[in-house]
Formats: structure tokens, sequence, C-alpha cells
């Protein structure tokens, strides 16, 4: 697709969602904390929008239980990855690529 602008905010309506991926597109701006409402998410993923970023969302370790995947690789994130990130239990993909992100890496639990 070659989808433009920021990120809808209408996606956090969609409770039963499972997969939410709108890799390679042209958003822009920062991941709205509507999709933190989407309780039953398995996969996020966001890659190749690279002026999609800002802060690092903070919700994001602890938005899903059910977070199996999460790919934010080749955008523009900055800050720190949030500590609540390492204790997503359901976690076996994750991918960070080719952003600005800082600090140490810890084990995951």
């Amino acid at each position: 697709n070659a989808f433009t602008g920021r990120i809808p905010t209408c996606f956090g309506g969609l409770s039963g969602l499972k997969t939410l991926d709108l890799s390679y597109n042209k958003f822009v701006g920062v991941v709205p904390d509507a999709i933190m409402k989407l309780r039953n998410l398995r996969e996020l993923i966001l890659k190749g929008n690279p002026e999609l970023g800002g802060v690092f969302p903070g919700w994001v370790g602890n938005f899903s239980m059910n977070l199996e995947k999460l790919d934010f690789s080749f955008n523009s994130f900055c800050g720190e990855i949030p500590e609540s990130l390492y204790y997503l239990k359901s976690l076996k993909h994750l991918d960070l690529e080719k952003n600005n992100l800082t600090g140490n890496v810890h084990d995951f639990y």
C-alpha cells in the first residue's frame, strides 16, 4: 500500500483484532495510544515506515499479554526500550532494527 499521514486512532476500536500489519507505508508521527486498546493483539507489525517514530511507546510492553510478534524495524523510534517490554511472556519475535534506540538490552523474562 501507500498509506500516508498519521496512523488513524480508529484502529483502537477494532477490539477483536489479532494482527495489525501496517508495514511498508508512508505513515508519519507517532503510534497512537488508541492502539493499546487492542487487548487481543498477537502481532503488531509497523516496519518500514521511515517517518514513523518519536519516543518508543512505553505502553507497548504491557498492553497485550497475547503479543507474540512485535516488529517496529526500519522506522524512526528513539529513546530507551521500555522495561515493560522485557516482561512480555508470549513474545516470540522482536525486531527493532534500524531505529535510534539507546540503552542496554536486558535479559527477557
